[in-house]
């Protein structure tokens, strides 16, 4: 699939249900992680992923899926460049 390619800051993206989950962690990490519940909620999350691309299109949409939390909020950064910032990178 084309879009897992987009996915940066992670060593694979799995599909689940139609929906793409990004891993930050290797197999034995996760096992690692899975011993406590407060760091296997943690471990899933998507801090530091990247989704990168370039578009010109003038309405962008993303739908998230939140199935297990640490905490009662979440935060999102969308970074956007000009055209010709974006010919830099």
């Amino acid at each position: 699939m084309f879009i897992k390619t987009l996915f940066k800051n992670c060593l694979s993206v799995q599909e689940h249900d139609g929906w793409l989950l990004p891993i930050r962690f290797t197999k034995y990490q996760m096992d690692i992680y899975s011993l406590a519940d407060n760091f296997a909620i943690r471990s899933l999350a998507t801090s530091s992923v990247i989704l990168s691309f370039k578009s010109a299109a003038k309405t962008i949409s993303f739908e998230y899926r939140i199935t297990e939390k640490a905490r009662d909020w979440a935060v999102f950064f969308l970074h956007t460049t000009t055209a010709t910032e974006a010919e830099e990178y």
